[in-house]
Formats: C-alpha cells, sequence, structure tokens
C-alpha cells in the first residue's frame, strides 16, 4: 500500500474521524471492494458484468482485474 497517496491519507483521515480507530486490513479490503463494484456499476449500469473485464482499477490495497 502506497501511504503517501492523496486518496490512502483521505481514507486513513476519513476513517479515523468516523470510527475513532486506526484502519486494519479489513477496511482497506472492505474499501476497495465497495468502491471497485458500485464505480463499475455506476460507470457501465446494465451492461456491468459484460465490462468488468475491460476496466481493471488500482485500489487502496489490491488491484481487481477480472477475466472470464
Amino acid at each position: 500500500m502506497d501511504y503517501a497517496s492523496a486518496s490512502m491519507r483521505h481514507f486513513m483521515i476519513e476513517f479515523r474521524q468516523q470510527f475513532q480507530l486506526e484502519p486494519d486490513q479489513y477496511a482497506y479490503l472492505g474499501f476497495d471492494i465497495t468502491y471497485y463494484f458500485l464505480y463499475n456499476l455506476f460507470l457501465f449500469d446494465d451492461h456491468f458484468f459484460q465490462c468488468l473485464e475491460s476496466n481493471p482499477m488500482r485500489m487502496l490495497q489490491t488491484t481487481y482485474q477480472f477475466k472470464r
């Protein structure tokens, strides 16, 4: 994880303010999964499942790239 990135710093600040504790690996993983699928659902709407393969994303902790 790149703790120097702007998105990571923003996530950590927001998480600390909301929950008054440090984010653990499950906080990052939960954010990554939720953001990935909601973002792609927003972008592709009805064609969501057909477009996952063509839209790999680098998230806070992981990289998602689906293949058939």
